[in-house]
């Protein structure tokens, strides 16, 4: 497994699962610095669901919680996002950028923004996604969905 000096990895990690895990795991495994990229109200806007999004806070205390118990803490620097690319188009520290198949294909975009200023294209490290008990990949928004779903019943 080829290992980076800087990673970057980024997301809304909205309801942090198994997914989200297996991304920031994957970082920290691959990466000596890992840069963990959290979307702000700003990139929210067109999410489903957006006012069950938990706050900004909550979702970077869970990911803190999560890399400490992976013993990646130390390495690992949490930033807030405000665009799509956050700082990846734009950091020449960054080497790879960890992304599901899903959203592989942002990595070409970002590269022809870097290559515009200069810089040495992002190394995809893609991870597979990671299924939930239903065969399907897990997703925030399908979680958030249940949530919807759960709180409708408990009004009525």
């Amino acid at each position: 497994m080829q290992r980076f000096k800087c990673v970057a990895v980024g997301g809304t990690f909205d309801h942090l699962h198994e997914g989200h895990k297996a991304l920031l795991r994957k970082a920290c495994q691959v990466g000596e610095r890992v840069i963990v990229g959290v979307a702000t109200k700003k990139l929210l806007t067109e999410k489903l669901r957006k006012e069950l999004i938990y706050p900004y806070e909550r979702r970077v205390d869970d990911i803190k919680k999560f890399l400490t118990s992976e013993g990646c803490i130390e390495r690992a620097e949490i930033i807030p996002i405000s665009s799509q690319f956050g700082i990846t188009a734009d950091d020449p520290r960054i080497e790879a950028l960890v992304v599901s198949v899903e959203t592989a294909p942002v990595v070409k975009s970002i590269n022809q923004e870097r290559s515009k200023k200069g810089l040495k294209p992002l190394r995809p490290v893609i991870i597979r996604m990671i299924l939930g008990r239903n065969g399907k990949p897990i997703k925030s928004t399908a979680l958030r969905e249940i949530e919807a779903t759960q709180q409708k019943r408990s009004n009525h």
